[in-house]
């Protein structure tokens, strides 16, 4: 089940939320901006259990989330600022994690329980800004 609208030439767009269906049980979801995947696909087996996830901005993918049993299992998924990739948000062994790219503003920390980002008010660090342990300083922001 879906939506769209006839875009240029009459093509068919899809817009808005997208499903699909197995036998009555719903095994894939999404949503469409302009013909394009906008936010989360989330897939799942037929009993309802969440088994994956693939996130994406504008029709781009930028991370995926693997399930077992409907429970994150593992993570990764780019942080984008100004429409570019900017840290990596994890989960692996229970906990998250948030790496900011070499040269990128250390702005934000995360909760390694709940995931939950915070900004850094006044933040001044810079990911790998020098060779003495800088990086030392964005793997701390990810606490």
């Amino acid at each position: 089940m879906y939506y769209a609208y006839a875009g240029e030439g009459g093509k068919e767009t899809k817009h808005g939320p997208f499903q699909i269906f197995d036998n009555g049980h719903l095994v894939q979801s999404a949503d469409y901006h302009d013909g394009k995947i906008d936010g989360t696909v989330t897939f799942l087996n037929l009993f309802g259990d969440k088994t994956q996830e693939v996130y994406y901005t504008g029709g781009a993918p930028h991370g995926w989330a693997n399930y077992a049993n409907g429970k994150l299992f593992t993570m990764r998924q780019d942080l984008l600022q100004d429409g570019r990739v900017v840290a990596a948000k994890s989960f692996a062994d229970g906990q998250y994690s948030l790496v900011f790219n070499c040269g990128e503003l250390i702005n934000a920390s995360i909760d390694q329980a709940s995931g939950q980002t915070t900004p850094i008010p006044d933040a001044s660090k810079r990911a790998c800004a020098d060779s003495s342990g800088a990086n030392a300083d964005a793997k701390e922001a990810a606490k």
